[in-house]
């Protein structure tokens, strides 16, 4: 669990692995990650903010597709997206980035929180739909 910068805290729900992707996600020079995450983030007093899916993967023409693929790297929640057509290399995109300008910012500075949520977590969650 991480608490962003505003006060709400990111919650790690899963993490399974990557689908069709060989050689795992991760930064140019870092390390890499043969899983990605569903994530939820809640308020401090537990109101549901938002959530990041599980990977999903389909086809498109003569390319096999990966979306929604997040992973906590350091202090920052990224998104890629891995695409491969027949008989080519594959191409892994950081979709959120620092700085990007297209898509909107990852969440950043983010910091490992083991104190306690201030309300019942169990509960919040099991409150989710699906």
């Amino acid at each position: 669990m991480w608490r962003r910068p505003d006060g709400n805290l990111l919650v790690e729900t899963s993490l399974k692995p990557i689908p069709y992707l060989f050689g795992g996600v991760g930064l140019p020079d870092g390390e890499r990650y043969d899983d990605a995450g569903t994530y939820v983030e809640f308020t401090p007093s537990g109101e549901f903010v938002r959530s990041w899916s599980a990977p999903i993967p389909f086809p498109i023409d003569d390319y096999m597709t990966v979306s929604n693929i997040f992973r906590v790297i350091g202090d920052t929640l990224y998104h890629f997206s891995w695409q491969q057509a027949r008989d080519e290399p594959p191409d892994l995109i950081v979709i959120d980035q620092p700085g990007a300008s297209v898509h909107p910012a990852p969440v950043a500075g983010l910091v490992v929180w083991e104190g306690a949520v201030g309300f019942d977590l169990d509960a919040a969650l099991a409150r989710l739909p699906g």
